[in-house]
């Protein structure tokens, strides 16, 4: 075998193998087998023979001994199994004797791409995907040209392209084309869930180390889009007690629906925010969304939401979810609240005399409200890091009194306590705030940083919202972030997330008659930016294959024709295959004097005329000559 069909083959089992890098615990054996890999082609490069069968033999049980461990102890098929073919490279890089052997490297290295798709969602995986596609193209043409006994490539680079040209329109149709499952293939969740600060109960602080996390959360684009800071609501918290917040959960009302339509409530469609929201896996089944839902779109067939307008999705935790939500964003109505709402721990009876230390002039409820989140915000200094009170001391007494220090729960846990002490039922709510803008895509980027808390007070029969926490600094991302983040949320979008439904709206389009003069473009519910630049890679695509495959004369050169003719007379009297090289059909005439002299000379003749590209007239002549020679004797 060429020296370049060795390396080509390590290539593609590399390929293969850092494919599997893009999904979690795999690194440890990628370092451990890649030097071993390089080591056993750089022998093959060099002509070193292949290691002893029985070296190999007992290698490959040990690997496999090695696999079934794997599965016991860690119980997760994917990653033993992606173990296992890191471990196959390196043995059988040892092993290549063969062209036959190769094509076993390809095969593994598919497996890998195959497991790799099943377990991450990152962009660069489309790019490793199709650098293999073509190595693969390549590949099998070097295959094919080195079992005829040929050598070089350049001359196919023609049909070499079109393959790949050919392989990547398929695989494009195929995509779009076959039904789409829910989850992972294997059961396993395609990444783990970021730990959040959302639960039932939360400690006082717990958010702290959280605000500290750039990690993406969710994608948010929303219409329309008005200069407004959102407050991305998640969940109500009602009772404080022993420094922790809990949330009762109150009302909690199941929803059912077979298409993944909610109606939770009657609003003028035309007055509301439409947000389409990616979010990340979360190890909580709260979604987000702006206040006041009253529709949700989203693959699912249950959902469920509180009177405080919480809303959750079962089974939901450690899984990306795309959906749709349509909000009024504005407070939420109610007759009488809950007692609950005015609940103060024992300890907290001298926050009254405190309050109305700071409200002189404050008349009515809403009054009082403004003068509370004034004065936090005035007064007090944001910090994720707040001097810890002494041993004993309650911490928001520390904080209004002392310290005067601290983050949003600080100063949101402080209002609440504050309206409650004067008789204002009052809640703290947790969720996210902002997120940067990327202009590119205009859509929202929430971290995990842009946790935060704020405050509901019950005022004039509405939940209105409070935030007492003074400004923070934030930092801008450059253009070139935001530019690959909208491409990764395209990527998310359009090929992790495609889905039965866009199926539908693609297939419902190419179904819709003509009914439209040619100069005007229908109305689409897909976004343009998606559907036009594939119906134009479609069509360059065909134009491409047209042009490479229709266009160019199908004909075979003489010189196969003889040997395809020779071929065939050798069939009726041995059994000759399709795969059989030139060298395995001439084996069977090596007792046969007569036939085996000039069959031996027209094939060398074959191979100078077809491959060499150094052929003569002459050549050609005693070609012809014993062709006839050959068709007359067999």
């Amino acid at each position: 075998m060429p020296a370049t069909y060795k390396i080509l083959t390590c290539i593609i089992a590399l390929i293969g193998s850092s494919s599997l890098l893009l999904t979690e615990g795999m690194m440890s054996f990628f370092i451990l087998s890649t030097p071993f890999v390089l080591t056993g082609y750089y022998r093959a490069v060099k002509g070193y023979p292949p290691a002893h069968r029985f070296v190999i033999g007992g290698l490959s049980t040990v690997t496999l001994i090695v696999f079934f461990i794997d599965i016991r102890l860690s119980q997760d098929v994917i990653s033993a199994v992606g173990h296992l073919t890191m471990l196959f490279h390196a043995i059988k890089s040892f092993d290549i004797k063969d062209p036959w052997d190769p094509l076993q490297v390809f095969f593994m290295s598919l497996i890998q791409l195959l497991l790799a798709s099943e377990v991450t969602r990152s962009m660069i995986f489309g790019a490793i995907f199709l650098v293999f596609m073509v190595g693969m193209v390549v590949a099998m043409f070097y295959s094919h040209i080195i079992k005829e006994g040929a050598s070089g490539i350049r001359r196919f680079l023609r049909p070499i392209v079109t393959m790949t040209l050919l392989l990547i329109f398929m695989t494009t149709v195929f995509f779009l084309a076959l039904p789409r499952f829910r989850g992972s293939l294997f059961g396993r969740p395609l990444s783990k869930g970021i730990k959040s600060g959302f639960s039932e109960k939360v400690s006082l602080g717990s958010l702290g180390e959280i605000k500290l996390d750039p990690t993406i959360v969710m994608r948010i684009r929303t219409s329309p889009m008005k200069g407004f800071r959102p407050y991305w609501r998640g969940m109500t918290f009602d009772i404080y007690s022993d420094n922790t917040w809990s949330s009762l959960q109150q009302g909690m009302r199941s929803y059912s629906s077979q298409n993944g339509v909610f109606l939770l409530a009657d609003y003028d469609t035309k007055k509301g925010f439409r947000q389409e929201i990616i979010l990340e896996p979360l190890e909580t089944d709260l979604i987000f969304a702006l206040r006041g839902a009253y529709r949700v779109e989203m693959e699912s067939k249950t959902l469920s939401i509180t009177d405080t307008g919480d809303i959750y999705i079962p089974k939901k935790s450690g899984k990306r979810i795309r959906y749709t939500v349509s909000s009024s964003n504005t407070p939420l109505m109610e007759k009488e609240p809950s007692p609950v709402y005015l609940q103060l721990p024992e300890d907290m009876a001298w926050l009254r005399g405190f309050t109305e230390g700071i409200l002189p002039s404050a008349k009515d409820h809403k009054e009082i409200a403004k003068t509370i989140e004034t004065y936090l915000r005035d007064n007090y200094t944001y910090s994720l890091s707040p001097s810890t009170p002494p041993d004993g001391v309650n911490p928001i007494r520390y904080f209004l009194l002392d310290g005067k220090k601290g983050f949003c729960e600080h100063y949101a846990t402080a209002m609440v306590l504050m309206l409650r002490s004067m008789g204002i039922p009052a809640r703290v709510v947790s969720g996210y705030m902002g997120g940067e803008y990327n202009r590119y895509g205009r859509y929202y980027i929430v971290r995990q940083k842009d946790a935060h808390t704020w405050v509901e007070a019950f005022i004039d029969g509405a939940w209105m919202r409070f935030d007492p926490t003074p400004a923070a600094e934030f930092t801008v991302n450059s253009p070139l972030f935001l530019y690959l983040d909208f491409l990764r949320m395209k990527w998310e979008r359009y090929v992790v997330g495609y889905s039965r439904a866009d199926q539908l709206r693609l297939l419902r389009f190419f179904e819709r008659p003509v009914k439209v003069a040619l100069w005007r473009t229908p109305s689409l519910k897909i976004e343009s930016w998606f559907i036009y630049p594939l119906l134009f890679i479609i069509l360059i695509a065909g134009i491409i294959l047209y042009t490479l495959l229709l266009r160019v004369p199908q004909h075979i050169p003489e010189e196969s024709r003889y040997y395809l003719k020779v071929r065939g007379l050798i069939s009726k009297k041995h059994p000759v295959k399709e795969s059989h090289t030139v060298r395995e059909i001439l084996s069977h005439f090596k007792t046969d004097d007569e036939v085996y002299p000039y069959l031996k000379e027209f094939i060398l003749l074959y191979e100078s005329l077809r491959f060499s590209g150094t052929a003569d007239e002459s050549m050609k002549n005693r070609y012809h000559y014993l062709y006839r020679i050959l068709k007359e004797k067999l």
